[in-house]
């Protein structure tokens, strides 16, 4: 009893020890790796995608059962950048693709579902219709994603 007041009184030693284990069990295999930047732009036919967003999905799905998803905005002139768990970059790897596009919400309509402007089988893991391995050293417009009309 009196050894199970200490450590409650003092969660310093506590977090340091969890810490520890974690280390030692491999958290850091489990999505926090390192990251590397990863941007482009997103073209429909010849065109920027001006709106929409997309993830990254591991092709080794064993691998990418416990890792987090890599995820982006497309901005208005179709430039995207990738994040992980709320951090600049994705970690290395082969990764399909999916990428969503609506049109906006209507307020007044707010329980109706938005229009895709693109076709739906690019946001179908599926179909795996795009494919792009992250690498450390990238080269200019390596994470450029073109879309079929």
């Amino acid at each position: 009893m009196r050894f199970a007041r200490r450590l409650t009184a003092c969660p310093l030693p506590m977090a340091l020890a969890a810490i520890l284990l974690c280390q030692g069990s491999g958290c850091e295999k489990s999505g926090t790796s390192k990251l590397v930047p990863v941007s482009g732009k997103v073209l429909h036919g010849d065109q920027p995608l001006t709106r929409g967003s997309l993830s990254f999905r591991l092709q080794d799905e064993a691998a990418g059962s416990s890792s987090p998803e890599p995820y982006g905005t497309i901005e208005a002139d179709g430039t995207y950048k990738m994040y992980t768990s709320q951090k600049l970059g994705a970690p290395v790897g082969k990764y399909y693709v999916l990428v969503v596009c609506t049109e906006e919400m209507d307020p007044q309509k707010s329980s109706a579902t938005p229009k895709s402007l693109i076709d739906l089988k690019y946001a179908e893991l599926d179909s795996r219709l795009i494919s792009i391995e992250v690498v450390e050293q990238a080269a200019p417009g390596q994470y450029d994603i073109v879309l079929k009309k």
